[in-house]
Parts: structure tokens; sequence; C-alpha cells
């Protein structure tokens, strides 16, 4: 599918696991800038949410690349 703007959802299922995934890949800009704002307006309860024991038993560690430069708005 060639439209981006919806998450996608993987499933492996093996005879030695299961396996769960998802994401958004390329989001456009103003969905990108709205999880960011979202995530800025309480870093601190978002920091906490993913260091939960039970999110990182459920999802494992928060992965992924970094931002090379923090936007302006966002420092």
């Amino acid at each position: 599918r060639k439209d981006h703007q919806y998450p996608g959802f993987y499933f492996h299922l093996g005879a030695d696991r299961v396996h769960a995934g998802g994401g958004v890949y390329m989001p456009d800009k103003d969905a990108v800038h709205k999880v960011r704002t979202h995530i800025a307006m309480d870093p601190e309860g978002f920091a906490r949410a993913i260091d939960e024991p039970v999110f990182k038993r459920t999802f494992g560690e928060v992965q992924g690349d970094r931002l090379k430069r923090v936007p302006p708005e966002f420092k």
C-alpha cells in the first residue's frame, strides 16, 4: 500500500515463538509534530510510561533512530 498515513501491524507465528509489532512508516509532517507535541507536554510522564516494568515486559525497550537535530520548538 502506498498510503503511509495509517499504522501497520506485523504478526509472526512460528513453532518456537510468537511476535507482534506495529508502527507507522514514514508518517507525514503533521502526524510527527502531533506526537512530538504530545510527548513534550509531559516528558516525565512519557519517560515513566516507557520505563514501567509491565510496559517493558509487554513491548520491550523503546528502540529506533534518534534525531540528529532536535527541532527548535522542542528544545
